[in-house]
């Protein structure tokens, strides 16, 4: 376990380490913000197709293998980055690094639910905490170590560490494939597309297209619709962050009193809640409170629906939570260019108008999984 929540933790860095270091490769290669926003992209381009392959890797190979596989491209890419000296390398390496995030959030979510099979959703709400942590790490060290000693050190710092946590994942015992012999492609394409799946596909996909609207966001809302000044918005952007994980670890004791499918449910209800309450607000006194609840009712949705499809599909979940994470990544790159938009034509708060309709649409489906759930137990 403490393996897969390094693995996840690694998987937070990579989420983090572009937007945390973008200054300085700027200031060393020159290119304009444009630019900047085709690395974003490449980002995502790399991760998304990679996150159905690994599904199926890991269904046949097993997860150490993409694992390790992970581990040695994360650090690879990392150190190529700190010495990159021309924009064409630095996107070829920014593919490489979403590779290695789409390899290591794959091997690490299933090496969880394999680990507890009874519990997957409770312990995957813990792992996913660790993701939170990795996400915050990379900021940090940057302010730590980029003046005194360059951007190098802080290249090194995380190379350093992901290779260590691939080190101890080289001498664990891995959960072997759950997949012998050839690849069932009748059965995994009949689960691919069962309403189930479908339905938590769709879950899957509001939900980081949330996380990411929020956190791209967030700052700028509080600073023109609030009038917080930009400290002030960095710490509501921290204690959103900060929440999230208090909440993801308030999940996974609540996952074990409650169904992990009316959690999601009520948690979808307490985001809709914060949102509407969030774009109405009238001053930083309503709005901080409402970004709290959005954390904390945020929190446990996403690892509590990887949970609920482990249950559902354990034979093939590697192949579900690769269909799976590449809906979130469709969703953390769509939603977000939406409420630019809408926020550039109509301003911020009807931006944040986006999202509530979002989460509504969010609680409306979870709603109808819940149904047919009930419906299943009566059976």
């Amino acid at each position: 376990m403490a393996t897969a929540c390094g693995g996840l933790f690694t998987y937070g860095i990579i989420s983090a380490l572009l937007g945390a270091i973008l200054p300085e490769l700027r200031a060393r290669l020159g290119f304009q913000v444009a630019a900047a926003g085709w690395l974003f992209a490449a980002s995502y381009a790399s991760q998304i197709p990679t996150a159905f392959v690994t599904g199926w890797l890991i269904d046949f190979f097993g997860k150490k293998p993409v694992f390790l596989s992970s581990c040695l491209l994360t650090v690879t890419a990392v150190l190529g980055i700190a010495y990159v000296m021309t924009y064409a390398s630095l996107v070829a390496l920014v593919l490489a690094l979403g590779v290695a995030g789409s390899l290591i959030s794959s091997s690490s979510n299933t090496l969880v639910a394999d680990i507890y099979p009874e519990t997957p959703s409770s312990a995957l709400n813990i792992g996913h905490a660790f993701y939170g942590l990795g996400a915050v790490f990379v900021p940090v060290l940057v302010v730590l170590l980029v003046k005194p000693l360059g951007i190098q050190s802080v290249m090194w710092s995380v190379a350093a560490l992901v290779g260590g946590i691939g080190a101890v994942g080289l001498l664990e015992p891995f959960p072997g494939p759950h997949t012998s012999g050839a690849l069932e492609w009748p059965a995994m394409g009949h689960a691919a597309f069962t309403r189930s799946l479908l339905l938590l596909t769709a879950v899957a996909f509001l939900t980081t297209a949330l996380l990411a609207s929020l956190a791209a966001w967030i700052r700028i809302f509080f600073e023109q619709g609030s009038g917080a000044s930009a400290q002030g918005s960095s710490m509501i952007l921290a204690l959103f962050w900060g929440l999230v994980s208090l909440g993801r670890l308030a999940g996974s004791h609540l996952v074990r009193k409650i169904r992990g499918a009316l959690l999601v449910l009520w948690a979808s209800f307490g985001l809709v809640v914060g949102l509407v309450i969030l774009a109405v607000a009238p001053s930083l006194q309503f709005a901080a409170p409402a970004i709290a609840l959005c954390g904390l009712c945020y929190a446990p949705i996403y690892p509590t629906t990887v949970g609920i499809t482990h249950s559902l599909f354990p034979k093939f979940f590697a192949t579900a939570f690769g269909i799976l994470m590449a809906a979130s990544l469709v969703g953390g790159f769509v939603l977000p260019v939406v409420v630019g938009y809408v926020a550039a034509g109509r301003g911020v708060r009807a931006g944040i108008c986006v999202l509530v309709g979002s989460a509504t649409l969010l609680f409306g489906i979870q709603m109808v999984f819940v149904r047919i759930e009930q419906a299943r137990d009566l059976l």
